[in-house]
């Protein structure tokens, strides 16, 4: 791999060097979060991928960083904007699910229990008391990737409702969460 690189114009062995630790530390976060979702196969299969970038990259830079200290460099960038793009990776996909609980007066409640039924989203409500009289609680798991949607359309018919997301990693059973009715 030292040979390749060192075979190219440096600019070029640079941009492959930040690049290819760019889809590292990408994949990297993608592995870490399905890990923590329970997915255990999928991360694993990102371990392998990650492991052997990883050992192709650092060992072309370690065996060269005494001559060389701009591979460092090219590495170290690399290293930080993957992490960045895997974030941004991460959260486009939006893997996994998402715990919804809403606090909303009585009203605002009805018109959301509705809402989450007539979508299939399994929820469990609560009856209290409040500040300001009458309150439901609401809890509702959503996938991720339907998190923005149902959020806007809870404050178009709750503007002061207060909404609280957590995500969540693995879960059984309930209602209208994977499928289980819509």
């Amino acid at each position: 791999m030292t040979q390749l690189l060192n075979s190219l114009p440096q600019i070029l062995t640079m941009l492959l060097i930040c690049g290819v630790k760019i889809i590292e530390m990408s994949v990297q976060s993608i592995r870490v979060i399905m890990q923590v979702k329970g997915q255990r196969l999928e991360s694993t299969l990102l371990a392998f991928l990650e492991c052997l970038i990883w050992g192709l990259v650092t060992s072309a830079v370690i065996t060269t960083l005494a001559d060389n200290m701009y591979w460092l460099f090219a590495y170290c960038v690399g290293f930080a904007a993957g992490i960045y793009f895997g974030s941004v990776l991460e959260n486009k996909l939006a893997l996994g699910e998402t715990n919804l609980q809403l606090m909303v007066d009585e009203d605002d409640g009805n018109r959301i229990i509705e809402y989450l039924t007539n979508n299939g989203r399994g929820f469990t409500a609560f009856e209290g008391f409040g500040y300001e009289g009458r309150k439901f609680k609401i809890n509702t798991i959503i996938p991720r990737k339907a998190e923005k949607k149902i959020k806007r359309d809870i404050h178009k018919m709750a503007p002061h409702a207060f909404v609280v997301s957590s995500g969540i990693g693995n879960f059984s059973g309930g209602f209208g969460v994977r499928g289980n009715r819509k």
